[in-house]
């Protein structure tokens, strides 16, 4: 049984065994993202400042360039 055959989703195989570039940065953004929107842990005011320090440029450059990677993801989906 090979569903990954019958589904014809062979050529995404390898695409798909690996995490996107910048997906774990992502995924560390949405959390500071969810922790700012709570506001302060005495009593959820909001923060006066945000300071993100980036991840070394050759993480912070996969992270942009993951719109890119979704995209021509998406459009062999499309095919």
């Amino acid at each position: 049984f090979d569903l990954v055959g019958q589904l014809k989703l062979d050529e995404f195989v390898e695409t798909l065994e690996t995490p996107p570039p910048g997906a774990d940065e992502l995924v560390a953004l949405a959390q500071m993202l969810a922790i700012i929107k709570k506001g302060t842990p005495d009593d959820g005011s909001p923060f006066d400042h945000v300071i993100v320090d980036t991840a070394p440029t050759g993480h912070t450059l996969r992270l942009l360039s993951l719109p890119s990677f979704l995209d021509q993801f998406f459009q062999r989906l499309k095919k």
